[in-house]
């Protein structure tokens, strides 16, 4: 029996909620330790500094000085707009004998507090590293779950079109992800973007693969055609990336009726910078950071067109029967680019909703706008936050 989207979702705000409730219970432990003595910050200074630093400026715990045992000094900011000096260890040991000192580095921690006993703080003034990752855990945590927050009347909304069971699950299972962390389960045994039941193949497909990768999507598609008795026309597989665009060439050059365009799918003929992060499963046609150099990926720019502009030529009785999609969060864009070819002939669709949070309500919108007589469903292909496909038929 499907979950109530109210009620489950109140489940997950309560967790959100009892996770605040930990960083609360941590800051009031802190305040019991200190007793009125001088709050110190020991480590590098970092990221994970400025972490805590705020965290103890939101529960009114300004820190009298962050110790960079770095040795670099001057002045640092709290969430509050408090000046904090940043000071060597021996001005440390001068200047804030008193201090409960809190150790806000994993790095040197062990040697950091024996070096600061051997100087006179007891263990009963020296807050471990323990105590700092927990907050930077959980704070990392609220502030991401709390960046969803925006979305969630739409997920409402979203909860409603879909239909059956299954999909209304996914679409929970995808809200909990991005409030709560939980981990998304594979929910279909069927090859992904050929579902049974909801995708059903003729005698004359003509398949567009968006994002064809190596061309394992053009070939899982012949195969479903032969096991299902069909047939295609033609199979039409567009893939940017110079190395993957060789892979799919190579892949699928042997079958018949098989053209590989080395182009990424928009919303017109254009060039737009890549930016293709080496786990290759970021990637991302929208978002390039301003200094992606510094990140260790690849930025590149790759032509793009859209498939009304490509078809355009074409007779409407050779457009698309069957388009898929899994474009680096291009999707909506590709969509609208496909809007000639959606609205006059329906083909199937199996769109990757998995790259945005918003793209579970914004791409059912876009083709709601486009055609208002599709159906909709939702499926998941991977133990993990990968593999959400949004099917239209």
């Amino acid at each position: 029996m499907i979950e109530n989207f109210n009620s489950a979702l109140n489940e997950m705000l309560a967790f959100v909620e009892q996770e605040a409730r930990k960083i609360e219970t941590l800051m009031n432990a802190l305040r019991t330790t200190l007793k009125g003595r001088p709050l110190a910050l020991f480590g590098r200074w970092s990221l994970v500094g400025q972490q805590i630093l705020d965290a103890c400026s939101d529960y009114g715990m300004e820190a009298a000085c962050f110790c960079n045992f770095d040795g670099e000094c001057g002045i640092v900011e709290s969430k509050s707009g408090k000046a904090v000096p940043l000071i060597d260890t021996t001005t440390l040991l001068r200047d804030f004998p008193e201090a409960t000192v809190v150790i806000c580095s994993y790095f040197r921690k062990n040697d950091a507090v024996m070096d600061l006993v051997q100087h006179g703080f007891s263990g009963q003034r020296l807050v471990p590293w323990e105590w700092a990752a927990k907050i930077v855990r959980l704070q990392l945590f609220l502030d991401v779950s709390n960046s969803y927050h925006i979305h969630i009347d739409k997920y409402s909304w979203a909860f409603d079109l879909f239909k059956d069971e299954v999909s209304k699950q996914t679409l929970l299972d995808r809200l909990r992800l991005y409030l709560c962390g939980t981990k998304i389960k594979k929910n279909s045994m069927c090859s992904q973007y050929f579902e049974d039941g909801l995708i059903t193949l003729g005698e004359r497909e003509i398949f567009v693969d968006g994002g064809a990768h190596n061309g394992e999507s053009a070939i899982e598609f012949i195969e479903q055609i032969k096991s299902a008795g069909g047939g295609y026309a033609h199979v039409y597989s567009f893939e940017p990336g110079p190395g993957n665009f060789k892979e799919a060439v190579k892949n699928i050059s042997n079958y018949p009726n098989v053209t590989v365009i080395q182009k990424g799918l928009w919303n017109m003929e254009t060039e737009l910078t890549f930016f293709d992060k080496q786990d290759t499963l970021g990637s991302s046609f929208v978002n390039v950071p301003d200094k992606p150099e510094e990140s260790g990926n690849i930025v590149q720019n790759v032509p793009v067109t859209s498939l009304d502009t490509f078809f355009s030529e074409i007779p409407k009785s050779d457009w698309p029967t069957f388009i898929k999609m899994d474009i680096e969060g291009a999707e909506r864009e590709a969509l609208l680019g496909a809007a000639n070819i959606i609205g006059r002939v329906k083909p199937k669709l199996a769109i990757c909703t998995y790259h945005k949070p918003e793209d579970i309500y914004v791409l059912p919108k876009t083709i709601m706008r486009i055609r208002s007589d599709y159906e909709f469903a939702l499926r998941h292909y991977n133990d993990g936050p990968y593999e959400t496909v949004l099917y239209a038929v």
